[in-house]
């Protein structure tokens, strides 16, 4: 139902006023202070930079208690790499043709290699505990980070290891997988992309979990505080909108 409304009907994910997105916000900020601080070598560098960051980020002042340790346990880490690694990436972005008209994209945080070519894939979080190594075995974003490199740099998946690194917690959680993993996950990503491109408009439901409540559009949904006649007024009047501005745009501009 979520990929519907957002990837078919375009409907922005507004209709919760409940959602906070301070965890969203703080999150993208310390990955902004980490991508444009990645060659600082002090501390009153990445304050300098975290302190132009502040005001484009939104969120409460409990979440800044964390930052000054993130950034003195980030600049630790940026020595320990310095000493054995280079810096291949950061913020890289990616496209991986898996076929079939399919492609996998994403943005990896950050990516160093050592001195025998192994690589190391970083994702920066900020959530309150570590994932542990059996929930990052199954994590379908690290296991996609290893198979964009594997491609990209055509090296075995014995020289890449996965990590997601947090900061406050001065934690660095970190796997490698074997190609048989890697390819039964990219078998059944293609098999639910093609199960997507089967189905008709009307064959996306809502499947309830842990976390609708936190869902952009749980006050329209069916399953949530919302109902079917909502829903459908919601997105009639939406398209009815996106109509209207066609039609405006094109009086001011016609072609």
């Amino acid at each position: 139902m979520k990929y519907k409304l957002r990837y078919i009907d375009y409907l922005d994910e507004d209709f919760n006023p409940n959602t906070n997105t301070d965890a969203l916000q703080y999150g993208s900020y310390i990955h902004k202070i980490f991508e444009d601080g990645n060659d600082a070598t002090t501390i009153e560098e990445l304050q300098t930079i975290a302190t132009d960051l502040r005001e484009s980020y939104h969120f409460g002042p409990e979440k800044d208690k964390n930052t000054q340790k993130s950034l003195r346990n980030f600049l630790a880490l940026q020595e320990k790499l310095r000493s054995k690694c280079e810096d291949v990436s950061t913020e890289m972005f990616f496209a991986v043709e898996v076929g079939d008209d399919i492609t996998l994209n994403g943005i990896i945080d950050r990516i160093v290699k050592n001195e025998k070519g192994e690589y190391l894939v970083i994702d920066y979080k900020t959530s309150k505990q570590a994932i542990s190594k059996m929930d990052m075995f199954k994590d379908p974003q690290m296991i996609i980070y290893a198979f964009a490199i594997h491609k990209m740099f055509n090296v075995p998946y014995s020289k890449i290891r996965v990590a997601h690194y947090y900061p406050h917690l001065d934690k660095l959680v970190d796997m490698s997988y074997t190609s048989g993993h890697i390819n039964i996950h990219i078998k059944k990503a293609l098999k639910k992309v093609w199960d997507i491109r089967k189905r008709k408009k009307d064959d996306f439901f809502a499947e309830p979990n842990r976390y609708c409540r936190w869902c952009g559009y749980y006050d329209i949904c069916p399953k949530g505080n919302g109902s079917e006649q909502l829903l459908q007024e919601t997105v009639m009047e939406h398209k009815e909108k996106k109509k209207a501005e066609k039609a405006e745009a094109k009086k001011k501009f016609p072609v």
